[in-house]
């Protein structure tokens, strides 16, 4: 038994991602991006990917830098979290032009640790990446997803936070980014664990599953509405009686045909179904009200019809 336990831990293998093609989930990702962090920079921003893994969280951890800028993300319902790792130089080169520098030169990056200062200034960054992640996911899944990405948190050393377990299966991009007429350069990282893809795309299977019972909800409605306004043919049979076939045939304009005299005391109300089945809805009597032929309702109604007409009425 623990040489079985030692080798299930030691096991290097990664899990499946929930969003089945994400080079293009990454490819929409980046152009989204791009598009946004533009006029934030106020310059062109063009962006590739680099490359796009699933992973051991303790593996991208090991070869993120000090220091770097961590932005932490939340997602609704998900106690894992995400991570952007954005390098110094993209860092440096952000805070230059956001403090006025000229997109027309690329000045040599310096490297020092961040201040109260560039995180505020990376803050609204950070939150056009996450937006554009969030975006991309709900194209790739088809709809629009009730949650967001949220940042709550910044740091610059990776050991100052805890985003998931080390050993999480996660989900990296690798993306670079060209800004401005000088072409700046700086890389970042968006990690996203597994677990917090299963949260998203069962968040958003939940969103379909309600829509699509709102459009059950409309149908059944409209369906309700139809039955209840629905014209129902009603026959009122003064009285049945067998004839033989050679008697019908001889039928002529003028033949009186006797019924009972207490027919009129019993006329049958009817619903025809097709044409061919009867249903009896109630006992009637024939009679006269203000001048017209009326017929007076003298037993309650079919039972069975009764239940049948209150669930097209009121469904349960």
């Amino acid at each position: 038994m623990e040489n079985i336990l030692s080798q299930k831990l030691s096991n290097k293998g990664v899990g499946r991602s929930p969003i089945s093609d994400t080079e293009k989930l990454g490819d929409r990702f980046v152009r989204i991006a791009e598009r946004n962090l533009g006029p934030l920079l106020k310059v062109s921003v063009s962006g590739m990917m680099l490359d796009n893994e699933v992973t051991r969280l303790a593996a991208v951890a090991e070869g993120i830098p000090v220091p770097a800028l961590l932005g932490v993300l939340s997602f609704k319902g998900s106690e894992s979290q995400a991570l952007i790792n954005m390098s110094a130089d993209l860092v440096y080169h952000i805070v230059d032009l956001l403090m006025g520098g000229n997109p027309e030169v690329c000045p040599m990056p310096t490297t020092r640790s961040f201040t109260a200062i560039d995180y505020a200034l990376l803050e609204s960054v950070l939150n056009v990446i996450s937006a554009a992640f969030g975006q991309a996911l709900s194209e790739m899944l088809g709809g629009e997803l009730k949650s967001e990405f949220e940042l709550v948190d910044i740091q610059q050393n990776i050991t100052n936070i805890s985003v998931a377990p080390d050993n999480a299966d996660v989900l990296k991009f690798e993306i670079s980014l060209d800004i401005g007429e000088a072409a700046r350069g700086g890389d970042f990282d968006l990690v996203v664990p597994l677990s917090v893809l299963d949260i998203v795309r069962s968040s958003f299977e939940k969103t379909v599953s309600a829509d699509a019972e709102g459009v059950k909800d409309i149908w059944r409605e409209r369906m309700q509405l139809a039955a209840i306004e629905a014209d129902i043919p009603l026959t009122a049979v003064l009285h049945k009686a067998k004839l033989k076939a050679s008697d019908i045939e001889g039928f002529t304009v003028g033949q009186v045909i006797p019924i009972p005299s207490k027919a009129p005391q019993s006329v049958a109300l009817e619903i025809r179904h097709n044409g061919e089945t009867q249903t009896e809805v109630c006992s009637t009597k024939i009679g006269v009200f203000e001048g017209k032929k009326v017929l007076k309702l003298m037993t309650p109604l079919n039972p069975k019809l009764q239940v049948y007409l209150q669930n097209v009425v009121q469904p349960k």
